[in-house]
């Protein structure tokens, strides 16, 4: 009933569709989890707050999927308290994993549309892909520092030394800035 109900809420058909298509694989996700041995004997009151957890926790991805990522409409639709949520990220290393997957899909998304931008000639994704992943091709805005403020210094003084031996000015001296960088 849950899953139902976030489809009808979804914004427009194409995220409709794909919100169910990835809210099943969501649900096979949880559900394949194996259930804690300590829970207890199947009709036991641990066993059955076990799934109660488990059927929350795939009502909160699903919201999740809904809500497009926004946690916290995502935590108001599915009932989830912010400790609970907390709680599930640090003890439960799958559900942590598959929330981590839905950012994921949305990057991989992202980069899709990127790419189509770039095949149909838009020159702002161009220029955005080409300063972002050609850097190394030498496609960067900025002078990216490999050094440290040391070897900043150093090349400093050598500009100095070799300005000061082309042309000397009156006061300072070659010696003098020998002195300055045994003192540095």
């Amino acid at each position: 009933m849950f899953m139902d109900e976030c489809v009808t809420l979804a914004d427009d058909p194409g995220h409709a569709a794909s919100v169910a298509l990835r809210m099943a694989e969501v649900q096979r996700s949880i559900l394949n989890l194996p259930m804690d041995l300590t829970v207890g004997v199947r009709g036991s009151l641990g066993y059955e707050k076990a799934l109660a957890t488990r059927q929350r926790k795939v009502n909160f991805l699903t919201s999740m999927l809904l809500t497009r990522l926004n946690v916290t409409r995502a935590r108001m639709i599915s009932g989830v308290k912010v400790e609970e949520l907390s709680r599930w990220r640090s003890e439960d290393s799958h559900f942590k994993s598959t929330e981590l997957s839905l950012y994921e899909d949305v990057l991989d998304l992202a980069e899709e549309k990127l790419f189509n931008a770039v095949e149909e000639g838009d020159l702002k994704a161009v220029t955005f892909l080409l300063r972002t992943k050609g850097k190394a091709r030498g496609y960067a805005e900025k002078i990216e520092l490999e050094h440290g403020v040391q070897d900043f210094e150093k090349a400093l003084l050598d500009a100095r030394k070799r300005t000061l031996s082309a042309n000397n000015p009156v006061g300072e001296t070659l010696d003098e800035i020998s002195k300055e960088e045994e003192a540095s």
